[in-house]
Parts: structure tokens; C-alpha cells; sequence
């Protein structure tokens, strides 16, 4: 009981940030996330529904991304395309990921809780300076849901990560006396682990979806960083 309740707090704590105005960049618990991965929220396929398959469309602070995926091995492998036409030239996004419950039960009545884990890589491209960043995510959400996560529901998940991403850093100019005193420097291994939140709205095989990609608890109050995702997926097969 007292593990069911530590989970309680922690999802429903994580989720209610939407309550708090602010934002905190660079959000996560530690290090620094290349931003290549911040496309999609959590595949449901590890969130304890059992329609792997799936097609989906989702809106970012970087582009628009489709997604379709397939079951596999007991999750679903899905693969994301997005772009952007902006004012300073193109942005645009390859990945994949395979996602999986690794455990569901029923928690009482219909409330639901699942533990999976979703693996993700992806190269994204930008029209400003880093211009280019790749990365491989690991994410081990925690969700609860009230009603069957494969049917109309309503889901709240916390997403603890990990990430190794590669991406061209900013160096200080030496003796510069001008504004603009930071140059691009080389490929540098960036390191970064933290905790987002997600809510999934599931009307059957239609789901809409939201991630934010960090939140962190300062002062009393949940704070959010800078990255999210918001957009809808149905699920196909049986």
C-alpha cells in the first residue's frame, strides 16, 4: 500500500503541473538534453495498451511529426518523420523507437497502473545554430489510468529518462568586447536525465495525447522546461 501511494503522488504530483504559470528552462535533473529526441509523447504501447499498431500526428516546439508503428515482440516499433518550413530555412526530424509494458495490474476498481520503457534514437536538423543533434532516449513511464488504457480512458504517467545525445556546443570567444561573444565549436557527447509528465485521453483506438519532456520541483511548486508535445494517434489491429 504505501509503494501504491508513493506512485500516486508521484504521477498525479508530476501531472499537475498545468496548474503552474511559469517555466524553468533546461529543465532536467542533470546535465543537458541535445533536444534531438523532444518529438512525441510516450508510445501507449508502454502504457498498457495492448492495440500496438498505431498511426499519429503530433505538433512540438520544433515541427510537426508523423508516426507509424507496428507490433513487435510484445510492444510496437514505431518510426516518426516531422518538418517545418520557418522563416530561416527548414527543420526536420527522423526517428525510431520500441516501446513495452513491462507490468500492469489492476489497482482497484478501474484504476489501472502500468511500468514500461520506450528506447528511442533520432537525428533532428535546424535552421539556427547547432543546426544538427542526435540522441538515444530512454524513458521508464509510470502510469495510472482510470478505465482500461486499451479502451476510453484517461491516463496520467510520469516519464523518468535518460539520454546520450551528440550536437555542436557554444565556446566563449576569447577577449571578445562585442555582444556575440560565443562561436560554434565542435561535436560534443551530451549527457542528461530528468522526469516529464504526460496525459493520454483515450476514446477507444482514437487517443489524445500531451508530454512535456521535463518537470522539476522547486520551492514547494512543479515548474516545467522548455519542451513538449501535444497531437492524437489511433490505434489499429486487435
Amino acid at each position: 500500500m504505501r509503494r501504491l501511494l508513493r506512485t500516486l503522488n508521484l504521477v498525479f504530483g508530476a501531472s499537475g503541473l498545468a496548474l503552474v504559470p511559469s517555466a524553468c528552462a533546461h529543465a532536467q535533473i542533470f546535465g543537458y538534453r541535445s533536444g534531438a529526441m523532444d518529438f512525441a509523447p510516450v508510445d501507449a504501447a508502454a502504457l498498457g495498451d495492448t492495440l500496438r499498431a498505431s498511426i499519429g500526428l503530433f505538433a512540438g516546439s520544433n515541427e510537426y511529426v508523423g508516426a507509424a508503428g507496428i507490433g513487435l515482440a510484445g510492444g510496437a516499433l514505431r518510426g516518426y518523420v516531422g518538418g517545418l518550413s520557418a522563416y530561416r530555412g527548414y527543420r526536420g526530424l527522423l526517428a525510431a523507437g520500441y516501446a513495452r509494458t513491462l507490468a500492469a495490474r489492476t489497482l482497484a476498481g478501474p484504476i489501472h497502473g502500468t511500468i514500461g520503457g520506450e528506447l528511442a534514437g533520432g537525428y533532428r536538423h535546424l535552421e539556427y545554430a547547432p543546426h544538427d543533434a542526435g540522441g538515444l532516449h530512454l524513458t521508464a513511464p509510470i502510469g495510472v489510468s482510470l478505465g482500461d488504457p486499451s479502451g476510453a480512458s484517461l491516463g496520467f504517467y510520469a516519464a523518468p529518462y535518460a539520454e546520450s545525445g551528440l550536437l555542436r556546443q557554444f565556446d566563449s570567444v576569447p577577449g571578445c568586447t562585442t555582444g556575440r561573444c560565443y562561436a560554434l565549436g565542435g561535436v560534443v557527447l551530451q549527457n542528461a536525465a530528468g522526469l516529464g509528465a504526460g496525459l493520454r485521453l483515450s476514446f477507444g483506438r482514437l487517443a489524445a495525447e500531451l508530454r512535456i519532456f521535463d518537470v522539476i520541483r522547486r520551492g514547494g511548486a512543479f515548474y516545467y522546461g522548455d519542451g513538449g508535445s501535444i497531437g492524437f494517434t489511433y490505434r489499429l489491429g486487435r
